[in-house]
């Protein structure tokens, strides 16, 4: 014998508690079904979280960034974090570009990686002048 809430919809919410005649095996059936129930629920919310997140656009990170700039008397110092320190020629090329026509006669492109760096960290220097092009210098 087991208790059970019984609600007396005639007195607009007023329950009681009442003795039951559900046997266990109809209990376990119900706590099946609930179990079940929370289970869709769970697969419904994990559903809409997979379809949120396909949506959105993935964002990679960039394969370099300017950490820092100076420029004094008609030359220009770039600091560059890079992915690659095999690509600081490149990187030089579209740092340069746009700054070319503003009479810079040096521009120095400092390549790091894209890590905590150190006194031992390997650089790389690529150096741009008017007459002398590109020049890549391992340090």
């Amino acid at each position: 014998m087991s208790l059970a809430v019984y609600v007396d919809m005639r007195g607009f919410g007023t329950w009681s508690l009442k003795e039951s005649s559900i046997s266990g095996e109809a209990s376990y059936v119900v706590a099946r079904v609930l179990a079940a129930g929370v289970a869709s629920l769970v697969v419904i919310a994990l559903a809409g979280v997979t379809l949120y997140l396909s949506e959105r656009p993935f964002r990679a990170l960039p394969a370099w960034t300017v950490t820092k700039t100076t420029s004094a008397n008609y030359t220009m110092v770039v600091e560059v974090d890079a992915v690659r320190l095999d690509q600081a020629l490149k990187i030089a090329e579209e740092i340069v570009a746009p700054v070319r026509v503003r009479g810079y006669q040096e521009v120095l492109v400092y390549v790091h990686p894209m890590r905590p760096h150190d006194e031992t960290t390997e650089i790389r220097r690529v150096q741009w002048t008017p007459r002398g092009g590109y020049v890549q210098t391992d340090y």
